[in-house]
């Protein structure tokens, strides 16, 4: 009975110290049994080791094992240990279950039970407890002594009830991983085994309270007892200077282990200590060696030569990390004879970095294994499983249905799924009734297409058949849990299920996705695992589906799945703590950021760090702290950057995967500090390294070079004809972004219809009531002026009602919330008849026509092509006199729009105008020999605004709220034209239209009035403008380029930024920037610009601001389109 401890650095040879004694002890006395006990990961790993070094490469007599590996030797020698073992996914079963029972009388976290991830984080505050062995009668004693914290007192009481009820459930029939080794330890000192045994003990970097009460009576018991502790031999192992010494760990480790065999009165043999030994890994590495020497310690030195073995690299993102890494690995390995197996890459990030080295190492024909347990709760079989419990057990929901449909495992292909469910969203199909009734109504979607019914019935049909039998089986709300699996079960075998899974194999191996096909390979059996598993724990347990599936669900949120290595020649891609690993000659340490190294304190647990200070006070040991994680963290640095014996590459990124700047982290700032001269390079620097790496999809960046700016004039006219059709809206779209005009115009991608009341909705019904309103009122030969207020009510809530009711599929009276909304838009549209009709009352103008429908040609476009826009002019007022007609058009608008100059310059708001043009020819043919003057177009922001009530009439109130809903646009500047809009102002501004006056009755401002002369000016260049855009769709420009200013931008509401993936934070992309000018400036390029285009303006004024027949071009009249409708540009118009 003795205990020997063999202490070294890292890379001092404590391993092969150990091993080599074994081995050589193990030859002199084959009678004796040796063990060696390391972490259950590295049993197979010291195996090999043991079997390699030994001279006859075979072991006879030394077993390996790990501490619970350990326990079911020494069951299986003297008995016991009869209980079954309950895993951890059965754990999450059982703490499911019993926190489902015990719900209502939990006082902190009763309504935390169904959040994501909060059975883990039970199951893990269970097992912790058991590891450190304490009972739930201590942790009810520990409430009474923290009453004076309520919320900790709360979560322990919590805790103490739903670890008794887990305990009670398991009783006398399973025990936990935790209780194996407590169970050990009282029957161990009867092996024969255990005193026949010279133990050695490897690889822990400490030992928890049950490790530690075994170990006693190991020592106790065996032979000898030899245990490697990782301590630089320079260190005193007594002295104690806190928890930032780098091996304070080691150090308790060793306190601990000489107080245990003290007090079991076991020998201490002399310690081996090893510092450069001869098979010290790092002795032809002067600069690793200096690293692992000084590395996180007190009065560290400084290397002042150039490291050869060192090198760090700062990457614009972990991409390209990854990518520099693969280069490297294929340089070295081509170069300087490197094999895979030589090399890892490690990381504290294996959420980010696992999955681009999969992919980049794939691409490149590196050999590599991702050392990373995958979840199983995105694989498509458990998706399929939980959907179609979801879509039994909430009635057919949206969700439900469409999340089964799309795991690929139900015969519906793609194709049908879609159509499917582009019928269900445009109808609002929900519930199981209405799933098993035949569809009958129809709709059109936004290209006016109906669906096919007949084959959208056929498909229900299938969906309904494939689920019909487990919902029969599903339908008694209190069964057994073992009914609800032997459903489940014949649902799985009747879809086929395994079949399809090794399809799915075969595919992923055939692209050599090993790790893919690695997962679908182990799925099936998992699932039938944990199955078994349900009816074993929970068979005669009668529970309601939601709580089955909810249990499932915790079933599936603990299974992981392990990957073996591809080959033994493989790169190695793991994580920092957990990846083993051995005879590395290269190191890669990645993402070596800030947050990452160390790793941010996570506080999602049951308890927080306050409460373990907390119980730490009342002696209560548990996991390490936050603050101990840390220094532990530190010392796994140490370990993993002494693993490779030759090489050691440390990279970091500037920005994150979503391009949010980062810093590199304390590590890089500390290696620099030691290493002055250390090389540093980045992706400039690394070219010798890229050379040799080939990444397909991230070759093609952003740039004018890799993205298509036109198709070519033929495809172009294949695509849109040679009339091409549409509205003004199409040029301005074209304007905003010609990428997404193509898209919409070119390919006719449309979003689905929903039946679902959207913003846009509200405008759409609006428009329509006013035309319903105007309609009437033009049958009846009246207008908004003449209405009475009955007549106006009556009127409004007719027209809406006839609207709303077969709007969108009936879903105005789908719910008491859009009931609601048809009153307000009741309110809505009666607030805008009464401000329309006042506005009438306020001047001259009449209602001409209403919706008026027009035309509007382009010609002379590329390839003899025709823009040809049309669309409807919400309404055209006219005012007469002896020799003139007065045009105004005003446009209803939902939003909040006005005219902005600059916007029409850059082709963004040409609507306002091409309806002036539209109208002043229709008036042109309808008053044959009259002056057709444009006096106004205006927009008309529908709204219903509150005002403050103020001690005032009711009148007063009105002025006021007309004075909100005053019209916006521009204005002729003529004062005549002004005061037939507004007869009753004088002075000040005017409640109906956007002008004000000056105290001397002129008007005071001039952005929103122009003469005559500057709206021809701007009708022929929007003309220009419109002619010139189609002009670009015609030649095929289809550039991604939107716009963004200060008030708008045109992703905003662009339905297509999935299609084009544009995003600032990208490299290379970015908004175009719109030329800002003021208004004196852009009437100056817009005169320029007419000027060039016609030596004269469009209307007969040339450049010198005179008409063509010598009269001043200020004379109103004398600057108006005659009679004749005729217009000197090519753009026409039509009835």
């Amino acid at each position: 009975m003795s205990l020997q401890l063999i202490l070294g650095g890292s890379g001092s040879g404590k391993s092969y110290n150990l091993y080599s004694r074994m081995i050589q002890d193990s030859i002199e006395n084959p009678q004796d049994n040796f063990l060696v006990i390391v972490p259950e990961q590295y049993t197979m790993e010291t195996q090999k080791k043991l079997v390699s070094m030994h001279p006859r490469r075979g072991i006879m007599n030394i077993d390996i094992v790990s501490f619970q590996r350990l326990a079911f030797r020494v069951f299986s020698e003297i008995g016991g240990g009869d209980a079954k073992v309950l895993d951890d996914t059965g754990k999450n079963l059982i703490v499911r279950k019993v926190l489902e029972s015990n719900k209502k009388d939990l006082k902190i976290f009763a309504n935390n039970i169904n959040k994501i991830g909060f059975v883990s984080e039970m199951k893990s505050i269970i097992s912790e407890l058991l590891q450190y062995a304490i009972t739930p009668e201590q942790v009810k004693e520990l409430t009474k002594g923290i009453s004076d914290n309520p919320l900790l007192n709360g979560k322990l009481s919590d805790v103490q009830l739903i670890y008794s009820a887990f305990k009670k459930y398991i009783d006398e029939k399973y025990i936990t991983a935790e209780e194996i080794l407590d169970l050990l330890c009282g029957v161990i000192e009867d092996s024969q085994m255990i005193k026949n045994s010279v133990i050695a003990i490897d690889g822990f970097t400490g030992f928890t309270p049950i490790q530690y009460k075994l170990l006693g009576i190991l020592l106790k018991n065996a032979k000898k007892v030899c245990i490697t502790v990782t301590i630089d031999g320079n260190e005193k192992i007594n002295v104690h200077n806190g928890m930032q010494n780098i091996f304070f760990l080691s150090k308790e480790t060793i306190a601990k282990l000489i107080e245990i065999s003290e007090n079991q009165q076991v020998k201490i043999e002399n310690h081996i200590i090893l510092n450069d030994s001869d098979c010290y890994r790092l002795k032809n590495s002067p600069d690793l060696s200096f690293l692992e020497k000084n590395l996180f310690r007190f009065n560290s030195k400084r290397y002042d030569k150039v490291p050869e073995s060192l090198l760090i690299f700062e990457g614009t993102n972990p991409k390209e990390e990854i990518s520099f890494i693969a280069g490297e690995i294929m340089r070295i390995t081509a170069e300087n004879g490197y094999r895979y197996r030589d090399i890892a890459v490690v990381t504290a990030d294996m959420e980010t970095y696992g999955d681009i080295a999969a992919n980049i190492f794939s691409q490149n024909n590196i050999s590599s294994f991702i050392d990373n347990k995958r979840s199983i709760m995105g694989n498509p079989f458990v998706e399929f499983l939980r959907s179609a419990l979801e879509t039994i057990e909430k009635g057919y929901s949206y969700d439900g249905v469409f999340r089964y449909l799309k795991t690929g495992f139900t015969d519906i292909d793609t194709e049908e799924i879609d159509e499917l469910e582009n019928y269900c969203l445009a109808m609002g199909i929900r519930g199981a009734k209405k799933w098993r009734e035949k569809w009958v109504r129809n709709f059109r979607n936004s290209r006016g297409e109906k669906a096919d019914l007949e084959k959208i019935n056929l498909i229900r049909k299938r969906v309904v058949a494939s689920l019909q039998a487990l919902n029969e089986k599903l339908k008694d709300k209190e069964a057994h849990v073992s009914a609800y699996v032997l459903a489940l079960y014949e649902f799985v075998v009747s879809m086929n299920i395994q079949s399809k899974l090794n399809v799915y194999c075969d595919i992923f191996e055939k692209s050599g996705d090993k790790s893919r096909s690695g997962e679908f390979k182990q799925i099936y059996k998992k699932v039938m695992d944990l199955l078994d598993k349900m009816v074993e724990l929970l068979g005669e347990e009668n529970m309601p589906i939601k709580e089955f599936a909810q249990i499932l669900d915790a079933g599936f949120e603990d299974i992981k799945i392990g990957l073996i290595p591809p080959s033994a020649d493989s790169v190695v891609v793991g994580d920092i703590e957990r990846t083993r690993l051995e005879n590395i000659k290269v190191l890669f340490f990645v993402g070596v950021n800030d947050g990452v190294v160390p790793k941010k304190s996570e506080n999602h647990g049951i308890l927080s760090e306050f409460d373990r200070e907390s119980l730490e006070e009342q002696k209560v040991k548990l996991a390490p702290s936050a603050r101990e994680k840390a220094f532990i963290q530190k010392f796994y640095l140490y370990l993993n950057m002494t693993k490779p014996s030759q090489k050691l590459y440390i990279s970091y990124s500037k920005n994150d995967m979503n391009g949010k700047g980062i810093r590199p982290s304390y590590l890089v700032h500390t290696i620099k500090k030691m290493f002055p001269f250390v090389r540093m390079i980045d992706s400039k620097g690394a070219n010798a390294s890229f050379r040799y790496v080939s990444i397909p999809k991230s070759e093609l960046v952003w740039s004018e070079e890799n993205c298509i700016q036109s198709l070519s004039e033929a495809t172009a006219l294949s695509l849109y004809g040679k009339d091409i059709y549409g509205s003004v809206t199409r040029i301005e779209n074209f304007a905003a972004c010609q990428y997404a005009h193509f898209l919409n115009y070119g390919l006719s991608l449309v979003e689905r219809e929903e039946y679902q009341l959207a913003v846009r909705d509200v405008g759409t019904i609006l428009h329509s009531v006013l035309e319903k309103i105007s309609t009437t009122l033009k049958v009846n030969h009246s207008n908004f002026a003449k209405l009475t207020e009955n007549e106006r009510k009556k009127l409004v809530t007719d027209c809406v009602a006839e609207v709303t009711n077969d709007y969108g599929n009936t879903i105005m009276q789908d719910s008491k919330r859009n009931e609601y909304i048809v009153n307000r838009l009741t309110d809505i549209a009666d607030r805008t008849v009464w401000a329309l009709g006042k506005q009438l009352e306020h001047g001259e103008f009449e209602p001409e026509a209403f919706e008026v429908p027009f035309e509007l040609e382009a010609e002379d476009l590329p390839n003899n092509a025709r823009m040809i826009l049309h669309g409807k002019i919400d309404r055209i007022d006219i005012c007469e006199d002896e020799d003139n007609v007065y045009v105004k058009v005003v446009d209803y608008k939902s939003g909040h729009s006005d005219f902005e100059l600059l916007k029409t310059y850059h082709g963004l708001k040409l609507q306002l105008m091409a309806y002036m043009k539209a109208a002043v020819e229709l008036e042109a043919k309808s008053h044959i020999g009259k002056n057709i003057i444009p006096a106004g177009v205006l927009y008309y922001n529908i709204d219903d605004p509150i005002v403050e009530k103020e001690n005032e009439d009711q009148e007063s109130t009105q002025t006021r709220i007309l004075e909100q809903l005053c019209t916006k646009g521009l204005i002729n500047s003529d004062k005549n034209v002004v005061k037939k809009f507004d007869n009753i102002l004088e002075t000040g501004k005017s409640k109906v239209i956007p002008v004000k006056y000056s105290k001397d009755g002129e008007i005071a401002s001039t952005r929103n009035t122009i003469s005559s002369q500057q709206f021809r000016v701007l009708d022929g260049f929007v003309y220009e403008k419109m002619k010139e855009m189609s002009t670009d769709i015609v030649k095929g420009d289809i550039s991604i380029n939107p716009y963004k200013d200060k008030k708008s931008c045109s992703c905003t509401y662009c339905g297509y930024n999935a299609v084009c993936g544009f995003y600032e934070d990208l490299p290379g992309m970015e908004y175009r920037k719109l030329k800002q000018f003021d208004d004196e400036t852009l009437w100056t390029r817009i005169y320029d610009k007419d000027k060039n285009s016609n030596g004269v303006n469009s209307n007969g004024v040339n450049s010198n601001g005179v008409n063509s027949n010598g009269v001043n071009s200020n004379d109103v009249n004398s600057n108006d389109i005659n009679g004749n409708g005729k217009n000197s540009n090519t753009l026409k118009g039509k009835d």
